[in-house]
């Protein structure tokens, strides 16, 4: 951490009333300073420390100064390790700050304590209260900890924590003639608090608010689509023109790494992967897509080429595998194209693919009906569908050995890569087919067996893990 000209690191100070010595920002002889800017002078130049505020270097009358000079200067060139010192101390005091993923804390928490100092060292600079249009990204990322579920009581108290903190500092900054200066401060800062604290209760109060118009629009729209309703009497009661081909996708989101560590909250996790996952699908219709998702996955319809969509396709499913890498979890994506009256039957059938694929385990990527033709007419219910079903029964007591087979299958009835696939011998393959012929009467050298026991694999899947 680069360290404020003129101050030093220190021993942080975590319970509100250590003395001098035991601040997190201890006071050294200052520099000479250039009269225009708070920053050394530098062989002519001027230049910003510690990657501090830019302020508006207009005249401003009456500023605060503390021991000889603006305290809004002071405290932007110790913005860095404020911001840092504010993170840690939050962190330290309020426990439910500790189980927000590493992500949370180092882009999200960070940033926001970043602009409230930013924010009150400009106001403190031009000596006014904060703006309505400048509170509002302290209110969205209220409404994200909303969505997230993070408890009201803990924001509250992290911005008092805070405030707390950046108060300490500045009384160590003062000397013995501040009394007056360091009072105006204070009402200042306090008044910057007031104003963070009601930006926070609207963005909570927002969360608690409809859904808003332009999205309940959008997944009226989605809902009239998949489902046959009157879809043009629809589009046209939200003033929408709906385009003359959609892709339908089905997708399923696996958990997020977050949302298995322990220690961290896996609700906040989750909420996070779900917004990713709209921004990501909002962005690949380019603000058209319509969707209906949680954080399990869902439904999405985004705009397709009218004329020749098959000549896209390879583009779209580009973007479609890399939603996976944009929300950080696993994702697979069925699809297939078709235009708004058909829509309907092409939703179901997608869905059903999906669902074949993760029978047949697929983790990520995209599918169509052609990568699966074969599995999902397999998986078509019929009286037939459980006489094959019955045929693999006698391996219900051995899970390894229909594993095996599964694999077999998979590999192009080859033992070596099954063995390879399961880390076992091939000598262990080969005595689990001959286990499997045995207890079964399907001989696995035989294709018209081999085919046999893929419908019976499709008839009665085995659950996914």
């Amino acid at each position: 951490m680069s360290r404020p000209t003129g101050w030093h690191r220190d021993t942080p100070n975590t319970d509100g009333c250590a003395p001098a010595a035991n601040c997190v920002f201890r006071r050294r002889t200052p520099p000479v300073l250039c009269p225009a800017t708070t920053a050394p002078w530098d062989s002519g130049r001027t230049r910003q420390r510690d990657r501090g505020v830019r302020l508006n270097r207009q005249p401003v009358a009456d500023p605060v100064i503390i021991d000889g000079r603006p305290l809004a200067d002071q405290l932007a060139q110790r913005t860095h390790a404020i911001v840092t010192a504010t993170v840690e101390h939050v962190r330290g005091q309020v426990a439910f700050y500790r189980t927000l993923p590493p992500e949370v804390i180092r882009r999200d928490v960070t940033a926001i304590v970043r602009r409230n100092l930013e924010l009150f060292v400009t106001t403190l600079h031009e000596n006014r209260d904060p703006e309505p249009h400048e509170l509002l990204s302290i209110e969205q990322s209220a409404r994200r900890r909303a969505e997230e579920r993070v408890p009201l009581t803990d924001v509250i108290s992290a911005y008092h924590l805070g405030v707390q903190l950046w108060w300490r500092t500045i009384a160590e900054l003062a000397g013995p003639d501040d009394a007056d200066a360091l009072a105006r401060a204070g009402v200042l800062l306090q008044r910057h608090l007031q104003s963070a604290t009601r930006a926070v209760l609207a963005g909570y109060g927002a969360d608690q608010a409809p859904i808003p118009p332009q999205d309940h629009d959008r997944r009226r729209l989605y809902r009239a689509l998949t489902s046959g309703e009157d879809v043009a009497e629809a589009a046209r009661s939200v003033g929408r023109t709906l385009a003359p081909r959609y892709w339908v996708v089905a997708l399923r989101v696996a958990a997020h790494p977050d949302e298995r560590v322990e220690g961290i909250d896996a609700t906040v996790a989750s909420r996070r992967k779900l917004r990713r996952l709209e921004y990501a699908l909002d962005r690949l219709g380019r603000g058209e897509t319509l969707h209906m998702v949680t954080e399990q996955g869902g439904g999405a319809l985004v705009p397709a080429p009218e004329v020749d969509p098959e000549s896209r396709f390879e583009e779209f499913a580009a973007h479609l595998a890399e939603l996976g890498r944009d929300i950080g979890a696993e994702t697979v994506c069925a699809v297939d194209s078709a235009v708004p009256q058909d829509i309907p039957e092409v939703h179901r059938e997608v869905d059903e693919l999906l669902r074949v694929a993760l029978r047949y385990h697929r983790r990520s990527g995209v599918v169509r009906f052609a990568d699966l033709a074969v599995e999902y007419q397999l998986t078509r219910p019929t009286r037939v569908s459980r006489i094959n079903a019955a045929a693999l029964a006698p391996l219900a007591g051995d899970p390894s050995l229909r594993l095996t087979l599964e694999t077999y299958l998979a590999h192009d009835s080859s033992t070596t890569a099954t063995a390879a696939a399961l880390h076992v011998h091939s000598n262990t393959v080969l005595y689990r087919l001959r286990k499997i012929t045995e207890l079964t009467g399907l001989d696995t050298t035989k294709t018209r067996d081999l085919l046999r026991m893929a419908a019976a694999l499709a008839a009665a899947p085995r659950e996914s893990p």
